[in-house]
């Protein structure tokens, strides 16, 4: 007689996660997210700037964590890099979203960081025929959302997660009872030791957990103590381990019955209106805003109408949720009348509390300006529509073409990121042309003054030249440098348009520095010139 499966554990492993993360999110954000480009996440320790995860094209370059930030740019130079700051506790909320998505496998899901999920599939995979096709579909489901997967399913958990990190397949099953000969040829990593533990291992040159296995467990307890063993136990099925899964919560809602059939639209603004402010009022009890808002009406010969609406920042403010929802109201279809409403917030966000200063006088200008940020892009898509609201970042560039960039709204999910980054000491002008447009200058041949320019086919004598200003890439880039092409080219950055082409590959070449001028044309305007080597060009204008 067989005896039953009691517990099957799958365990998925993902290697990396951290910079994956960050790949898919410059992706989405039409940003560069190639394959090729190499991606830091850096830590500050004792007021030095390490490197916290690098992708395998920084590592193949001999980037490796710990190393300081400098020193993994000049490994780094000639290739596109991409750095920014470690923040494990946005992975672990995103690796807690990405088990949410796996509930559709087992409803007991784990989230273990820093990068690996735990799934108890015992039962479940009579729905997919097999152990194996559950394997499978819930690796591909992971994959499907761009990340690197592994895989085990084994008789306990720790087996699981140790043969999914360190086993020699990326998917694996482990039979029940015979997770010692899975273990075996496994490095002592795997049992998920103390650095202490493991360094004393090493010392007694012990290789594997077949030999750490090998030897009497009163020997180990007496050298390593109960920890050690504590591990073995677990990972051999001796002792139960404590596995916390994801919880789900229901989103905040409330509902409202009518006391009679209503065809009138602002008798059902007005309920709206109401609802709004009960859900508001949860949402303050629970530190949260709404990043999406529902509302439901139930006609009473019709399928309910459905009408959702995204934010780009958490807003608890009724009035604010009600200029995005009214206009969707407005259109649906009320058919022979309305018996009830619902209002719900599908997705949530921490919102913290608004403290005002010592005295009363006023509120913390940063959360008002975000709250002011937030209400405007939401109010600008829903006119023109998510896809055509853009934001525009600074990014750390001395060049004007490379200081900014612009990415899409991201609505419905976390508030984004505004980008600190500095722009340069020097005056810039109003508006900046999208590419350098070139121009014939004339100079004094003794002293080098400025006297006249030719551009767009017209002469200007010039009255008053300010500068230079000498600037350069940063040394580590050595990005191709930008086409100064000889055509007309659109006055000001279109931001708005989705279809801008794809810049070409950049070579590795050495840009050469540029020296900047304010010029005043006898017209009395103000232009933006610099030179290239022997070249000119106009850069922008103020307005």
């Amino acid at each position: 007689m067989s005896v039953p499966k009691l517990t099957r554990w799958l365990a998925i492993h993902l290697p990396h996660w951290s910079v994956e993360r960050v790949r898919r999110r410059l992706k989405s954000g039409r940003r560069e997210g190639s394959p090729d480009l190499a991606i830091l996440l850096v830590e500050t320790v004792a007021e030095r700037s390490l490197v916290a995860r690098c992708c395998g094209v920084a590592g193949r370059c001999g980037v490796r964590p710990g190393m300081t930030v400098a020193g993994a740019r000049a490994l780094l130079a000639g290739t596109d890099c991409h750095v920014e700051a470690h923040e494990p506790e946005r992975e672990a909320a995103a690796l807690a979203a990405l088990g949410r998505e796996l509930w559709r496998f087992t409803p007991r899901v784990a989230a273990r960081p820093p990068d690996g999920l735990l799934l108890d599939v015992a039962g479940c995979e009579r729905l997919f025929g097999g152990e194996r096709p559950l394997l499978e579909a819930a690796v591909g489901h992971v994959r499907a959302f761009g990340f690197g997967a592994r895989a085990a399913v084994a008789g306990t958990a720790a087996a699981a997660r140790a043969v999914a990190r360190f086993g020699p397949q990326a998917l694996a099953q482990v039979a029940s009872g015979c997770e010692r000969a899975a273990l075996e040829p496994l490095p002592l990593e795997a049992l998920d030791l103390a650095p202490r533990i493991l360094a004393g291992l090493h010392e007694l040159e012990l290789a594997n957990v077949g030999q750490c296995l090998d030897l009497s467990r009163a020997q180990l307890a007496t050298r390593f103590g109960e920890p050690l063993l504590a591990a073995i136990d677990r990972a051999l099925g001796a002792r139960p381990e404590t596995v916390e899964v994801l919880r789900y919560a229901p989103p905040p809602s409330v509902e409202r019955e009518l006391e009679g059939v209503t065809d009138d639209l602002e008798t059902l603004l007005t309920c709206v209106r109401l609802l709004l402010d009960d859900l508001c009022a949860v949402l303050e009890a629970e530190d949260a805003g709404a990043l999406a808002l529902m509302v439901e009406l139930f006609p009473t010969d019709a399928p309910p109408a459905r009408e959702l609406v995204a934010l780009s920042h958490p807003s608890r403010d009724p009035a604010h949720l009600m200029a995005l929802i009214e206009p969707q109201l407005e259109r649906v279809r009320l058919g022979f009348g309305v018996d009830r409403l619902r209002v719900t917030a599908p997705r949530t966000s921490t919102l913290r509390p608004r403290q005002g200063t010592g005295f009363g006088l006023g509120a913390d200008l940063v959360p008002a300006i975000d709250r002011a940020l937030g209400e405007l892009l939401d109010a600008y898509a829903g006119r023109f529509g998510p896809r055509a609201t853009y934001l525009v970042e600074a990014v750390e560039s001395h060049l004007p073409e490379r200081a900014f960039r612009p990415r899409p709204v991201p609505l419905g999910s976390a508030p984004p990121r505004l980008v600190r980054a500095s722009l340069g000491a020097g005056e810039r002008p109003s508006a900046v042309l999208f590419r350098p447009e070139p121009v014939e200058v004339r100079t004094d041949p003794e002293s080098g003054a400025l006297l006249a320019l030719r551009w767009r086919a017209e002469e200007r004598a010039l009255v008053r030249a300010l500068g230079p200003e000498r600037l350069a890439e940063t040394w580590w880039t050595a990005l191709e440098p930008v086409e100064l092409e000889e055509r007309r080219a659109p006055t000001r950055i279109d931001y708005t348009s989705l279809d801008a082409p794809t810049p070409p590959p950049r070579k590795p070449r050495v840009e050469p520095s540029r020296d900047y001028y304010r010029v005043q044309d006898s017209a009395g305007r103000w232009l933006w010139l610099f030179r290239a080597g022997t070249r000119w060009f106009v850069h922008g204008e103020w307005a």
